[in-house]
């Protein structure tokens, strides 16, 4: 994590704590807690939103889905091409080389 932390969001997840009792919870949060301030580790602190109604999370949501769309539609599909291109090239060379030995 500590490698990590400053590339991507760290979001600290405790698993199969349903399996644990709430001391036994309680005690592993304290745990992780201790951890991620010695080792001055950032985790990802969520967005205080007071309702769905919010004009901000309405906006944020919409450009959540804007990334979404444009990450698809366009940086996707520009790789797709890409890829697409670069494989029908190879195919090409392959080709000619055999031609090339055939005469």
């Amino acid at each position: 994590m500590k490698a990590l932390h400053q590339r991507v969001n760290i979001v600290p997840i405790l698993a199969k704590a349903d399996t644990l009792t709430p001391s036994e919870v309680d005690r592993k949060k304290c745990k992780i807690r201790e951890e991620i301030e010695h080792f001055g580790i950032k985790i990802y602190q969520f967005p205080d939103c007071d309702s769905d109604e919010d004009e901000d999370f309405k906006l944020q949501d919409q450009a959540l889905k804007d990334l979404k769309d444009v990450t698809r539609e366009t940086h996707y599909e520009n790789y797709r091409a890409q890829c697409i291109q670069s494989m029908t090239r190879l195919v090409v060379k392959e080709r000619n080389r055999k031609d090339r030995s055939r005469n």
